[in-house]
């Protein structure tokens, strides 16, 4: 079921993504560090949506905010970071205090299905390895155009395993917890 779209809102799907440059970060040589590669992974997706400042930027999964710290110092923006996990969002919260400009991050504990804000209240929607954890990805993106402007962006960033070997490789790292 595709996504109903009546705002004029737009999401822009970048094929290269799961090439050898962006796994779990981007990575164009080996040498930087997996820290490194993921702030290179949030310059790179800020630039694809071209983000303003005075701007409002959804992050759905917002795990311990980094990225929403992140965003609010680069770019002046407001952030609401939306996670399931309290410990998750607890941690977010105690770490927004030393950011310049806690004051424009707000932690909401909900689910990407049902999104207890406004419609057409945010500019751009940031996404990352997060859907894929959603058991109902047709309704949770009619949630995203719902609170969506008119004009409002959409990215993520998924990992996508495309060989056994990735699948493998990810299972031996990771442990047995995933169901892929």
């Amino acid at each position: 079921k595709a996504p109903k779209n009546t705002t004029g809102s737009s999401a822009k799907f970048i094929p290269s993504f799961g090439d050898d440059k962006c796994t779990l970060g981007y990575f164009e040589h080996n040498q930087k560090t997996l820290e490194q590669a993921c702030s290179d992974m949030d310059q790179f997706l800020a630039g694809e949506l071209h983000i303003q400042a005075n701007t409002t930027v959804l992050n759905i999964g917002c795990g311990q905010g980094d990225t929403d710290r992140w965003l609010v110092e680069h770019y002046n923006t407001q952030v609401v970071g939306v996670d399931l996990s309290t410990e998750q969002l607890e941690i977010a919260r105690a770490r927004a205090k030393s950011c310049v400009g806690n004051n424009r991050l707000n932690y909401i504990e909900a689910s990407m299905t049902e999104l207890p804000l406004p419609d057409e209240s945010v500019n751009y929607i940031w996404i990352q390895k997060a859907l894929f954890h959603c058991h109902d990805k047709a309704k949770a993106a009619d949630e995203f155009l719902r609170v969506l402007k008119p004009g409002g962006k959409i990215i993520m960033e998924e990992l996508v395993l495309r060989t056994e070997l990735a699948k493998a490789e990810v299972l031996s790292n990771f442990g047995q917890r995933l169901q892929i």
